[in-house]
């Protein structure tokens, strides 16, 4: 797994990467989603402050195992999201994740 955050201000901005986003034969994709959360967290923030999820992947076909990992980690958080499928990602990954959560408080 491949992880890397960026402050920008009053924002972080996270990416991760994963293979495999089925989370009945390969819980990667909500591990991914829990990894980016604890980055959030240990910046100030939480869940709620999340704004912005982005989700890249190479099988668009496993749309349902997703979301369903996706609203499994977020319940019912409904930042604004996209999934968009790519040909190829970093290091053979199947998903990669970004987010983009407020920063709270003077850290």
């Amino acid at each position: 797994m491949a992880k890397a955050f960026t402050r920008l201000g009053r924002e972080i901005a996270i990416s991760v990467k994963l293979s495999g986003p089925n989370p009945d034969t390969n819980p990667r994709l909500r591990v991914a989603m829990q990894n980016a959360l604890r980055v959030v967290g240990d910046n100030g923030s939480s869940a709620s402050d999340v704004v912005k999820v982005g989700i890249f992947t190479t099988r668009i076909s496993e749309i349902s195992e997703i979301n369903a990992s996706y609203l499994d980690v977020l319940g019912d958080l409904r930042p604004a999201r996209s999934l968009v499928e790519v040909s190829a990602l970093p290091r053979q990954a199947l998903v990669e994740i970004e987010m983009v959560a407020r920063v709270r408080g003077d850290r």
